[in-house]
């Protein structure tokens, strides 16, 4: 891949779900918010693929979730499929504010 090309930016249905019940309880299911989010997820300009996981995919994210989670580094489900994604598609960054991917996965913010 040249230089001047982008990785398509990649996130899963857990993601989704995670922020849809996000939108609803923080706006108390204002449809303005879940429109916006409609069209983030959706829309003509949406910037990323969503990866809808497979059954199978659970396994392995399970076993993320086990091999990376410490009493210091409690990982949710969808943390342990974010970093599942990223190995992957051998990506070479996340996109995430959370400090408990570091010394996992190269984060980015």
């Amino acid at each position: 891949m040249k230089e001047s090309e982008s990785q398509p930016l990649l996130t899963n249905n857990l993601v989704l779900e995670e922020t849809l019940t996000l939108v609803v309880a923080r706006f108390n299911g204002n449809s303005f918010h879940l429109d916006k989010i409609h069209k983030l997820f959706w829309g003509d300009d949406n910037f990323f693929q969503i990866e809808y996981l497979r059954q199978e995919d659970y396994k392995t994210v399970f076993d993320d979730l086990k091999k990376y989670t410490t009493p210091k580094r409690l990982l949710s489900s969808v943390d342990a499929s974010l970093i599942s994604l990223y190995q992957k598609y051998n990506a070479d960054k996340i996109i995430s504010f959370d400090s408990h991917f570091d010394n996992i996965l190269k984060r980015l913010y």
